[in-house]
């Protein structure tokens, strides 16, 4: 079940392998300030990345009319971006807009893609429903975001939530900063029983082993 039309038609962007994202909006693109209480506002051309600095122009508003208004074709753009898809925020209103934009006029803003993510991982990233979270040391931290590594028990420092083996998790560092999703290769029940401890000793805790990772990196997305 999704909450609304733009990440809806993020992900059917990702399926149908689009190479252009179009959100159509009653205001000509990203702003700077709420155009409607600030006349002095400017519309953001380019954004390279979605981040804190760019999502603090979409909170806190109440109408698609004003900035607040943008949260979600941000945040569907942000998805698009991690699918390798651009996207382009443009008014609606705009007398053949598409057309115009296909034929080269830079309108609205546009969101710079990333690098195209594997299917899966997109799916791991974005449409799974997360069914809980672990907390992992900041040597985890390291191996999961800057070595591809996958998530061993000795780095898990908590666990949070009923999770079954199978199901998607959140991974957490120690300031509570989302750092990735993972399908989990333990229930939660098992990761409270084994984390802190090596690969070598999961069997002698729970009586059984399935692998030596409770995350495997291609089971993982980094965020």
């Amino acid at each position: 079940m999704f909450g609304d039309n733009d990440n809806l038609s993020a992900l059917i962007a990702q399926i149908t392998n689009a190479d252009l994202l179009f959100l159509l909006s009653d205001v000509d693109g990203l702003y700077d300030k709420d155009p409607n209480r600030f006349p002095e506002a400017r519309l953001v051309n380019t954004v390279r990345k979605v981040d804190e600095s760019i999502e603090k122009l979409a909170s806190g508003t109440r109408s698609e009319k004003s900035v607040g208004g943008m949260m979600s074709k941000i945040e569907a753009a942000k998805k698009a971006g991690h699918y390798g898809i651009p996207t382009r925020l443009v008014g609606g209103g705009v007398k053949d807009v598409v057309l115009r934009v296909l034929q080269g006029e830079e309108l609205g803003t546009f969101f710079v893609a990333k690098k195209r993510l594997p299917r899966k991982k997109c799916w791991i990233a974005f449409a799974f429903k997360t069914k809980g979270r672990v907390w992992v040391d900041e040597g985890a931290e390291k191996a999961i975001t800057g070595g591809g590594g996958s998530l061993l028990p000795s780095g898990i420092t908590g666990v949070e939530g009923d999770f079954a083996r199978g199901e998607c998790v959140e991974i957490s560092n120690r300031a509570g900063t989302i750092v990735g999703r993972g399908i989990a290769n333990y229930s939660s029940a098992d990761v409270a029983q084994i984390k802190g401890s090596k690969s070598i000793e999961i069997e002698r805790k729970l009586g059984y082993k399935y692998t030596e990772e409770v995350i495997h990196r291609d089971n993982m997305v980094v965020l």
